[in-house]
């Protein structure tokens, strides 16, 4: 799964609609974090659920990656 994100992020970034960065890593990070944020959930441990992780994931990608004017 970490390689499907890294290849999305390698695409935004050769089409210029994301910043250059290292994919495989940066795919690692947000893989990872959210699984861990996903994991704990079903715990109780956590009060959010899936749809709120996976916007929040979308927001950190837009907001490190976007191109900056």
């Amino acid at each position: 799964m970490v390689e499907v994100i890294a290849e999305a992020i390698r695409r935004g970034v050769d089409a210029g609609a994301l910043r250059p960065c290292d994919p495989a890593a940066f795919a690692n990070v947000v893989y990872h974090g959210a699984h861990g944020t996903l994991h704990e959930a079903p715990a109780g441990g956590a009060p959010y659920g899936r749809d709120e992780v996976v916007a929040t994931v979308r927001q950190i990608v837009a907001d490190v990656l976007a191109p900056r004017p």
